[in-house]
């Protein structure tokens, strides 16, 4: 029962944080910065699996238009997914890029993958393949929430006992956008 009430709470928090989204100022945020934090939390968090991180991270990635707390939430769902999806051993890839004029972040994982069938329903609320009890089924679907309302897009691709790779799309900083922040401000 106990663990039936924690869950609906995480539930509920998640929803009420991802409502509240829309009167956060959107900023600058440094996902070479948020990626290496979550990366290292996780990292030292989570001791019960043998997984290697490699990351593919450029020294001059340019800032996205976005809320560090949220993308922050996002990369840690994603990435905790990656770690969850891999029984004992296993690796996860991160890396950053330009794809013409927005920052991807790509998370892969070798781990079981997702079937067809799940990947439909992937961003969907309630919707997980972990196991009852494991997960909540909002992590998704509030990170697609997210990324979608910073003008992003995240796209997936899995192979039932391959592995999941997820792409997160992200928007520019442009400082023209900084100067029209600033004029809306003053």
């Amino acid at each position: 029962m106990q663990n039936h009430v924690a869950r609906i709470h995480a539930i509920i928090h998640k929803v009420s944080d991802f409502s509240e989204q829309d009167s956060r100022e959107l900023a600058a945020v440094s996902v070479t910065t948020l990626l290496g934090d979550v990366i290292q939390r996780i990292c030292e968090r989570r001791k019960d699996k043998d997984i290697e991180v490699e990351t593919a991270i450029p020294a001059q990635v340019p800032r996205v238009r976005g809320d560090a707390g949220q993308l922050s939430e996002v990369f840690s769902n994603m990435f905790m997914n990656a770690w969850d999806a891999i029984d004992k051993k296993g690796k996860i890839h991160v890396n950053v890029g330009v794809v013409n004029d927005r920052v991807c972040v790509s998370i892969q994982d070798n781990g079981k993958g997702i079937p067809a069938k799940g990947l439909k329903k992937i961003f969907e609320p309630f919707f997980t393949t972990k196991e009852v009890g494991q997960g909540t089924g909002m992590g998704l679907a509030v990170s697609y929430g997210i990324i979608k309302s910073f003008g992003g897009e995240i796209r997936v691709e899995s192979l039932v006992g391959r592995g999941t790779k997820f792409h997160v799309y992200l928007v520019k900083y442009k400082q023209r956008e900084a100067i029209e922040d600033e004029k809306i401000k003053g």
